[in-house]
C-alpha cells in the first residue's frame, strides 16, 4: 500500500495500479505547476516536472472540462480515457453506473493531495505540496 501511495519515482508509479498513474508533463512558474489544459498551484518544487494521479483519484464533476476518448466497462468499474487540454489525455476510473459514451463532454477534477509531483528529467519524487484544486487554462 505505501508503495501504490507514495511510489518512489514515476517508473514505480507506472508499474503499480491498473491502470497505471497518469503522469502529466509540467512545467512549474510562479507557484503554479502549469500543464496542457490546466494549472495547479505548487510549493517546494521548480522546472519541469511531472504531475502523478492515480486513475481513481480523478472525479466527475469538476471544473476541468474533457472530451471521453474511450471507455472501457469492466464489471463494477469504468476506465475513461479522457482528452484534457490539446495534447494531454487522462484515464480515470470510476464505478460503473453513470452513462458516460465517446465524445461526451465531462467536467472532472482531482484533490491537491492525490497529485505527487516527479523531476521530469530523472524521475524521482519530489517533496512538493499542490496547494489548491486544477484550474483550465
Amino acid at each position: 500500500e505505501e508503495v501504490y501511495s507514495q511510489p518512489a519515482s514515476a517508473t514505480v508509479a507506472q508499474l503499480t495500479g491498473s491502470p497505471p498513474m497518469n503522469l502529466i508533463p509540467s512545467l512549474i512558474e510562479d507557484g503554479f505547476a502549469r500543464a496542457d489544459g490546466f494549472s495547479i498551484p505548487v510549493t517546494g518544487a521548480s522546472g519541469r516536472v511531472l504531475l502523478g494521479i492515480r486513475p481513481e483519484e480523478i472525479t466527475l464533476g469538476g471544473r476541468l472540462p474533457g472530451r471521453v476518448e474511450v471507455v472501457q466497462p469492466l464489471g463494477r468499474k469504468i476506465i475513461v480515457e479522457l482528452a484534457i487540454g490539446q495534447y494531454s489525455r487522462l484515464k480515470m476510473a470510476v464505478p460503473s453506473g453513470p452513462q458516460i459514451r465517446r465524445g461526451d463532454a465531462v467536467g472532472v477534477g482531482f484533490s491537491p493531495e492525490s497529485v505527487r509531483v516527479f523531476n521530469a528529467d530523472t524521475g524521482e519524487l519530489v517533496p512538493a505540496a499542490p496547494q489548491g484544486p486544477p484550474v483550465p487554462v
